[in-house]
């Protein structure tokens, strides 16, 4: 290699790390002043290589339809030279270009032919990117149990090479699928497992990002304290490191864990930061404007929560991640019921719980019908109905907190549906007037009585003496 080609490749792997690292305009410049410098003796493989890098900082800037003209016409180059692994690195990147512009099955495809082309020439360390891309692919578009199996597969192949840093960020990636799909048992097992901090990460990311992701599911079990120990103490590692991603990932959690708690204003500081953040990623966007529209609900600001609702929508549009759209339908339900129209709520919850059931999304599924256990936009009988599978859920998942709060709703519930039968059906001048309770089994008793006293039914009445049975 002459020192022209050697200070070509350096220069092409420093602008890759640039790119890597978000430094974004720097990069810019760096592929500016290269192209128009060296365009002309640059060989077809370091030209295809420069289009690969550009394609790849529109990519990191969402110009998704200039990285795929990019990453096609790196393909075509690399078909002439026959290098297949630049040509694997481009069907990869086409494969994320696809995803980001909804295509996902043409997505899918240029990412399973990137895996194979890894595999034809023997990189056991890239074959497993188009993995992890591909299981974001399943993830986002619901099929969160595949996306569990592609990881898993990431993780063992990574295993059984010694790859230790990609075992490390996959298993992280797992968790956090995990915690998606509310399997909260598999979760805590991967973060309770021991390993050493991998080479090639930097210091101490490894360690603060399981204690980000411990926080993340402290959230979701309603630890409260714990949950606000875990994400600060991860916020100020990753707020001094430069972890300007993984900043918004703690604010964000960090916000939901204060909107459990009741503390609405603090929780929507959080939110907030996130979206003043420089560059925030358009996902953390997307779900933070949803978060924010249940703060709104919540504190009864029913037309501010339809106007960030709105906004929501069209972050989640972007990126098309249907587990935050089925939250959505939850809240457009929540702010419908409010207003009245009981119809448009009702079709905004289905369609909420179908979409969250058929992804696999089991944590917000069952929050979807806590809430509509709760809305007056269902009967009493449809309102049991919902609580209790909101109920069945939270148990499969181990969330003992949530499983309180259901039991909570269906007794204030079963109270209502009581008293009502006892006001409704039972007049002061029938039955035992003189009886005055609130007890919900005293009145299902009595209740009873009104429902059999003028037949000619043969009654057995059983209790110790003083109990009541006169």
């Amino acid at each position: 290699m002459n020192t022209h080609e050697t200070d070509t490749s350096s220069e092409l792997l420093r602008i890759e790390e640039l790119i890597a690292d978000g430094l974004l305009d720097e990069a810019n410049s760096a592929l500016f002043c290269l192209r128009n410098t060296l365009i002309q003796s640059l060989t077809l493989r370091e030209k295809a290589k420069l289009y690969l890098l550009s394609a790849r900082l529109c990519i990191a800037r969402g110009e998704y339809k200039r990285a795929m003209i990019k990453a096609k016409t790196v393909l075509r180059m690399a078909g002439k030279t026959d290098d297949h692994p630049l040509y694997a690195e481009a069907k990869h990147d086409l494969g994320r270009v696809l995803f980001r512009l909804g295509r996902s099955a043409e997505a899918e495809q240029e990412l399973i032919e990137s895996y194979a082309f890894y595999r034809r020439v023997r990189d056991f360390r890239k074959m497993t990117y188009p993995l992890t891309s591909l299981a974001q692919v399943h993830y986002y578009y619901g099929n969160i149990n595949r996306a569990v199996e592609i990881l898993e597969q990431a993780v063992a192949h990574e295993s059984t090479h010694g790859f230790l840093d990609l075992v490390e960020i996959d298993e992280r990636n797992l968790i956090r699928v995990a915690l998606v799909a509310g399997d909260f048992a598999r979760a805590s097992g991967l973060l309770n497992r021991k390993r050493p901090e991998p080479p090639g990460l930097p210091p101490g990311e490894a360690t603060y990002q399981r204690i980000a992701l411990k926080g993340m599911l402290c959230t979701y079990l309603l630890l409260i304290d714990d949950a606000k120990r875990c994400l600060k103490s991860a916020l100020a590692h990753n707020v001094g490191s430069g972890s300007a991603r993984e900043v918004l990932v703690c604010r964000e959690y960090l916000g939901l864990t204060e909107y459990n708690r009741g503390n609405y204003r603090k929780a929507r500081k959080y939110y907030q930061q996130v979206l003043d953040a420089p560059e925030p990623t358009a996902s953390a966007v997307a779900q933070t404007l949803r978060m924010l529209t249940d703060v709104e609900i919540a504190e009864d600001h029913w037309d501010v929560a339809m106007e960030t609702a709105k906004k929501a929508e069209n972050a989640i549009a972007r990126i098309n991640e249907r587990k935050e759209l089925g939250a959505l339908w939850r809240a457009y339900g929540q702010i419908h019921s409010y207003s009245g129209a009981h119809d448009t709520a009702r079709d905004y919850f289905t369609k909420s719980i179908d979409l969250l059931r058929e992804i696999g999304a089991r944590y917000e599924l069952a929050l979807s019908y806590l809430i509509c256990g709760r809305s007056e936009s269902y009967s009493r009988e449809e309102r049991k109905f919902n609580l209790e599978m909101s109920r069945m859920l939270f148990l499969e998942m181990q969330v003992s907190k949530r499983v309180e709060q259901v039991e909570q709703c269906l007794l204030k519930l079963t109270d209502l549906q009581a008293h009502a039968q006892f006001v409704g059906k039972r007049p002061a001048i029938h039955g035992c007037p003189a009886i005055i309770t609130k007890n919900p089994e005293m009145l299902q008793i009595l209740s009873a009585i009104d429902r059999i006293k003028d037949t000619n039914m043969t009654i057995l009445i059983t209790g110790e003496t003083g109990t009541g049975k006169d």
